[in-house]
């Protein structure tokens, strides 16, 4: 049964008028492209074709694959893809085709199972995370970023990772040029936990959303902004209590910290302090108590400057690992016993992040304990939620990681 004849009055008009209407059916179509695009993360191909072919079908349907009489003949040469014995320069307009008549009931449902099929089927979206890191050369980021990568891998996400190298310009600069080029998120280890606010009001302003990872910034998180890592107060405290047990609760410790400039040095170091202050730790003293940069030369360094001048602690209370191990490679390098007891004149050793090294060490009976800092769930976190927000999904602003006490008694279960 043909459909009748429902706007005569449309005989005759000009052909500025079917244009007007493909633009306006065009618009439409562009809206819900557009929604499928941002809210399920399909291809923009994928979702156009996928929606062209589905309203075809759909149009077909609805006309049984009829024509719709007394139409004007601009539209019927816009469905024949001709105006005025022309081809029309662009993609064939299929959404005029069915009011120009031709094809069977059976071929519109194939157009339109086609194009729902097209949506349905369509792997999500390519999702591109520029990740910047404070300093590659730290082996805590190496295991960092080895989570990132296997949870990019689990949703198909493209990471480009950046070194800052220290350099608090450098990273800023990097930021805006994960702007620049369009990415979907940002990852930020801070190379200064307050100096951020450059940094988190561009991607705001660009509509990017932004994930610190490890060191949380000072400046606040607004809207927009998410932070994975772990409160370094609990695992400065677990690694006080156990060097304070060691000791029995009495003796002498020199602290190495991290680089001030960094909030976990300065709250690892608060810490440790607050613990020995308590009535159980009250009877250790802190002999000394410097800064270094992080790094293992750093560790050697204040270790030998502290041992020549003959003053030995009982305990090295180290804000990372990589000085711990450079304090042990020091008064190995002079004699002095080092032991995961004070037992016999040896000193003991507390890092902080359980990395591979340290766990070694631990394993070989130089180091006390460490404390772990799980920088590959970190990392794998901070990917998750960066996919997650991209998808539309809302997850919780401020995601922590628990810190683990590792001793020789359990140092094999943090074992790669």
């Amino acid at each position: 049964m043909r459909p009748r004849a429902v706007w005569p009055a449309l005989t005759g008009l000009p052909a500025v008028i079917p244009f007007l209407v493909g633009l306006a059916v065009g618009a439409m179509i562009g809206l819900i492209n557009g929604g499928l695009i941002t809210y399920t993360g399909i291809p923009p191909f994928i979702a156009t074709l996928g929606a062209m072919v589905a309203a075809r079908g759909f149009a077909k349907w609805l006309t049984k694959g009829q024509p719709i009489p007394g139409l004007a003949d601009g539209f019927v040469a816009i469905g024949a893809a001709r105006h005025a014995r022309r081809r029309v320069p662009a993609i064939h307009p299929c959404q005029f085709y069915p009011l120009r008549g031709g094809g069977s009931w059976e071929e519109s449902m194939k157009y339109h199972l086609l194009g729902l099929a097209l949506l349905a089927a369509s792997p999500a979206a390519a999702q591109d995370i520029g990740i910047t890191l404070s300093n590659f050369d730290d082996v805590f980021f190496t295991s960092m970023r080895e989570g990132m990568a296997d949870e990019a891998a689990k949703t198909g996400a493209s990471l480009q990772t950046e070194d800052a190298r220290l350099d608090i310009g450098r990273q800023l600069s990097q930021v805006q040029n994960f702007i620049a080029q369009g990415v979907d998120a940002i990852i930020v280890n801070p190379v200064d936990a307050t100096s951020t606010k450059p940094m988190t009001e561009a991607a705001i302003a660009a509509g990017i959303p932004l994930v610190y990872v490890n060191r949380d910034p000072v400046d606040g998180m607004p809207a927009g902004t998410w932070f994975v890592g772990s409160r370094d107060l609990e695992g400065g405290t677990l690694q006080a209590q156990e060097v304070c047990r060691l000791l029995g609760g009495k003796g002498r410790v020199s602290i190495i910290m991290g680089d001030l400039a960094y909030e976990s040095a300065r709250l690892r170091t608060q810490a440790v302090e607050d613990v020995l202050k308590t009535d159980e730790c009250k009877g250790i003293e802190i002999l000394e108590k410097q800064a270094g940069l992080w790094t293992r030369i750093s560790g050697m360094d204040l270790m030998t400057n502290w041992l020549s001048t003959g003053q030995v602690p009982n305990a090295v209370i180290s804000n990372n690992d990589e000085m711990a191990i450079g304090a042990i490679q020091a008064m190995q390098s002079v004699g002095q016993a080092v032991a995961a007891t004070p037992a016999d004149g040896a000193v003991i050793v507390a890092g902080f992040d359980a990395t591979a090294d340290a766990l070694s060490e631990v394993g070989r009976g130089k180091m006390a304990t460490t404390v772990f800092q799980d920088a590959y769930g970190q990392g794998a976190g901070s990917v998750k939620i960066a996919t997650d927000v991209i998808k539309g999904e809302k997850p919780e602003q401020m995601v922590w990681i628990p810190y683990q006490l590792v001793t020789p008694q359990n140092y094999k279960d943090f074992v790669k």
